[in-house]
C-alpha cells in the first residue's frame, strides 16, 4: 500500500503532525475501501408469515414470491442477519435482528424489499413480490389430513371433521399434513397458532401425552375470512406399562453360524432381515450349505399385525462364497437394496429388487466406477425415493468414501463419489450411513468412526439446486478422544441427528452425566444434536449413556422415530427378559440390550429398557435395530435356537444362527 501512502503524506507533512497524517489515512482507508471490515450482507434466518415464499428462503436468493387470499391484509416480517455487524431495514424503516415487523398490504402486487448493509456499507437487497388476490372463495375444505406415525380410524373425507387415532406408547410425538382444496383458504394447527400450515409440508412436532389423549385440531378459514370448517383428530397413546417383547423372528432356514439379524431395515410393512453368513447354494432356502459367507435376506410383510417372510432373497446371477450378501440392507417403498462388500474379493457390490405382482425380483446390481479389491463397497447404504447411496470405507487406503447413484428409468446411474477434504487415511469414512427421509430436501448424514485415531466424526450431505452435494455440517463429540469411534451408527430426522461411539470409557448415566472421565473402558455412548433452524447449524449436544456402566459398547446401533431415541448396547451382560426388567444381575455376558430415550418439551429422559424375550449370553441383541413408528425392531445375530418361522418356540441347537424381536 506503500504507492497510496507516500503520496498522500507528501502533501501534508509540512502541516501535520507524522501521527496524525497516519491516523487520517488509516481512518480514510478504512471509511473508503473497507479494510478490515466485514462486507457480509447475508440473511442467516427469515420468516414472513403467513405466506409461502417462492422459492424457499436461502441467503443466496434475493428474488421472491407470495401469493395470499383477500382476507389477508397483513404480513409480518423476521429476520437476522448473517454478521452482527450488519444492519437491516425494510421499505426504508430500521429492522432489529428478530424483531417482527408488520406490513400492511393493498390489493394486487406488493413490492416489499428488505436492504442489508455490512460493516463495510456495502448491501444486499431481498425483494418480495406478496400478490393480495382480488378473487374470494367460501371454500374452507382439506383434501388431505395426515398424521406421521399414525392413522385416522376411517379414510379421510373432506365433509367428516371428527376423527381419533390410536398410538402405542414409542409414538411420542406426530406432525399434521394438510392439502387445502383452495389456496385462498388458511390451516392453523391448534398447537401452532403462528405457523399456518404449508400444503404437503408437515408441521412441527407435536408432544403426545403417555395414556392419554391428544386433540388436534385445525381450523380451515376460507378465501372470505368468514367461512370456518373445524377437523379435529383425537390421539390416544399408550403407556409404557403396555409395551412388551411381542415378536420372535427366525429364518426359514435357520442354521449354525448365519447370523440373521446382522442387519435391518424397515419401510411401513416391510422389514428386510440379513444373514450375511447364510450358506445355501440356491435362490431356494432348501439349498445345501456349501458355500461359507455367500449370505442371505429375507423380506417379512405385516398384514393386519400378522408378520409372515414373503421372499428369501440371494445374490443374483450368480451365488459365491465369501459374498456377505445381507451385510446391509435398505427399503424404500417398492424397492430393496441388498449389500455385499465382500463381492469381488472386497470390492463390493449392492443388488437392488423391486416388488411387482406380489413378488420381489431382481432388478439390478452396481459396483463402484473406480472398484478394486478392499473398498468394501456395500459395507453401509440407504436409499430415498430414486437415490441410493454406498458406503465404501475401504477405499484409498481405508480413508473410505460415498457413492451416490440415482434411478433413471430402470437404470442406476453413478452420479458422484464423495470424500472427505482431508482425505484422511484410515478415517473409513461411509462405514454407516443414512438419508434424512423427513427433510424435503435430499440431505444424509455419513459416518467416519476411525477419524483422527479412532475418536471419529460425521458429516452431513446436501443437494443442491444443480443435483450436486456438498458437505453442510461436521459433528464431532465434545469429549473425544481417540478410540472412541463416533460415527460407528448414525442416525438423522428432520433436524436431529444422533450418533453412536461405542468405545467411549466414561462412567456416567443416563442424559448429560460426567462425560470428562475414561472410568469404563467401551461403556459406550451416543450424542444427540438439534439443527438450529436460524442458521442451519446443528449444536445443542445431549449426552447419553445407559442406566448402568459397564463395557456394553452402548451406542453400537442408534435410531431416531417420533421423538424418541433408541441404542443398541450389544455387550450388556444382565440376565432381565422382556421391557423394563432387572438390569441388577449380570450373568449372561454379552447377551445385549435397547435403551430407549424419549424427548418432551425439548427435554430427553430415559424411559425403556428392552431385553430378548429368551436372553442368552452371547446374542448380542441390540447390535442392529431399526425403529420406525410404534415398531422397535431389534436384532441378536448370536441367538441359538435353530426354530423358524413367526414366534416359534425357541431352544439351544443352532449356534449363531440369529434372531430378530420386535418390540412394541
Amino acid at each position: 500500500m506503500s504507492y497510496i501512502y507516500r503520496p498522500l503524506f507528501t502533501r501534508v507533512r509540512n502541516r501535520l503532525p507524522v501521527w496524525l497524517c497516519c491516523a487520517a489515512l488509516l481512518a480514510a482507508c478504512n471509511t473508503d475501501l473497507g479494510f478490515g471490515r466485514s462486507g457480509n450482507a447475508d440473511l442467516a434466518f427469515l420468516t414472513v408469515t403467513p405466506v409461502t415464499l417462492e422459492p424457499s428462503f436461502d441467503e443466496d436468493e434475493t428474488d421472491y414470491t407470495a401469493r395470499v387470499a383477500q382476507n389477508v391484509s397483513t404480513v409480518t416480517f423476521n429476520a437476522t442477519t448473517d454478521s452482527e455487524k450488519a444492519s437491516m431495514t425494510l421499505d426504508g424503516r430500521a429492522l432489529p435482528n428478530d424483531t417482527d415487523r408488520t406490513v400492511t398490504l393493498e390489493l394486487g402486487r406488493n413490492v416489499i424489499k428488505l436492504k442489508v448493509t455490512a460493516e463495510n456499507e456495502s448491501t444486499k437487497t431481498y425483494e418480495f413480490v406478496i400478490t393480495r388476490l382480488e378473487e374470494t372463495s367460501d371454500n374452507a375444505f382439506l383434501d388431505v389430513l395426515q398424521l406421521q406415525d399414525a392413522s385416522l380410524d376411517q379414510i379421510f373425507s373432506a365433509g367428516t371433521f371428527a376423527y381419533t387415532s390410536e398410538v402405542n406408547y414409542f409414538v411420542n410425538s406426530t406432525r399434521v399434513t394438510v392439502v387445502r382444496s383452495n389456496e385462498l383458504a388458511t390451516a392453523i394447527l391448534n398447537t401452532q397458532p403462528q405457523s399456518p400450515l404449508v400444503d404437503r409440508v408437515p408441521s412441527e412436532p407435536v408432544d403426545l401425552a403417555e395414556g392419554a389423549d391428544t386433540v388436534l385440531a385445525v381450523e380451515v378459514t376460507a378465501g372470505d375470512g368468514v367461512t370456518v370448517n373445524n377437523y379435529t383428530v383425537t390421539v390416544s397413546r399408550a403407556a409404557r406399562d403396555d409395551l412388551d417383547t411381542l415378536h420372535y423372528l427366525k429364518a426359514s432356514n435357520s442354521d449354525d453360524g448365519d447370523n440373521f439379524g446382522f442387519a435391518l431395515a424397515l419401510d411401513d410393512s416391510t422389514l428386510v432381515v440379513g444373514a450375511p453368513a447364510e450358506q445355501s447354494n440356491s435362490e431356494n432356502s432348501e439349498g445345501n450349505n456349501g458355500l461359507e459367507n455367500a449370505g442371505a435376506a429375507y423380506v417379512f410383510a405385516n398384514s393386519g399385525g400378522l408378520w409372515a417372510q414373503a421372499a428369501y432373497l440371494k445374490a443374483s446371477p450368480t451365488i459365491a462364497a465369501g459374498d456377505l450378501f445381507g451385510y446391509s440392507l435398505a427399503v424404500d417403498g417398492n424397492t430393496i437394496a441388498v449389500g455385499a462388500p465382500g463381492t469381488n474379493s472386497e470390492a463390493g457390490r449392492v443388488y437392488l429388487y423391486t416388488f411387482a405382482a406380489g413378488d420381489w425380483d431382481f432388478d439390478a446390481s452396481v459396483v463402484a466406477s473406480d472398484a478394486a479389491p478392499g473398498q468394501e463397497f456395500g459395507h453401509a447404504l440407504s436409499l430415498s425415493g430414486d437415490y441410493l447411496i454406498v458406503g465404501a470405507p475401504g477405499r484409498s487406503a481405508d480413508s473410505g468414501a460415498v457413492y451416490v447413484f440415482e434411478r433413471d428409468g430402470n437404470d442406476w446411474e453413478q452420479r458422484e463419489i464423495l470424500s472427505l477434504e482431508s482425505g484422511q487415511v484410515g478415517a473409513r469414512f461411509g462405514a454407516a450411513l443414512q438419508f434424512n427421509v423427513g427433510q424435503e430436501d435430499l440431505e444424509f448424514i455419513a459416518g467416519a468412526p476411525e477419524e483422527a485415531g479412532g475418536a471419529g466424526a460425521a458429516y452431513v450431505y446436501q443437494q443442491d439446486d444443480n443435483d450436486q452435494w456438498s458437505q453442510s455440517a461436521a459433528v464431532t463429540a465434545g469429549n473425544a478422544e481417540a478410540g472412541d469411534n463416533f460415527g460407528q451408527a448414525v442416525a438423522i430426522r428432520f433436524d436431529t441427528l444422533a450418533v453412536g461411539a461405542p468405545g467411549e470409557d466414561s462412567d456416567a448415566n443416563e442424559v448429560d452425566g460426567d462425560a470428562d472421565n475414561n472410568n469404563e473402558q467401551d461403556s459406550g455412548a451416543v450424542y444427540v444434536f438439534t439443527r438450529d433452524g436460524q442458521n442451519d447449524a446443528w449444536g445443542d449436544e445431549v449426552y447419553f449413556k445407559a442406566t448402568e456402566d459397564s463395557d456394553m459398547a452402548l451406542g453400537s446401533a442408534v435410531a431416531l422415530s417420533s421423538g424418541m431415541l433408541a441404542v443398541g448396547a450389544p455387550r450388556e451382560d444382565s440376565d432381565a427378559t422382556g421391557v423394563n426388567g432387572d438390569d441388577e444381575d449380570s450373568s449372561e455376558t454379552d447377551a445385549g440390550a435397547v435403551y430407549v430415550f424419549a424427548r418432551a418439551n425439548n427435554d430427553w429422559t430415559f424411559e425403556v429398557y428392552a431385553k430378548a424375550s429368551n436372553t442368552d449370553a452371547g446374542d448380542v441383541f441390540g447390535a442392529a435395530l431399526v425403529f420406525a413408528g410404534d415398531n422397535l425392531v431389534v436384532g441378536a445375530r448370536g441367538e441359538d435356537s435353530d426354530s423358524e418361522g413367526v414366534d416359534s418356540t425357541p431352544n439351544e441347537d443352532a449356534a449363531d444362527a440369529g434372531a430378530v424381536y420386535i418390540v412394541r
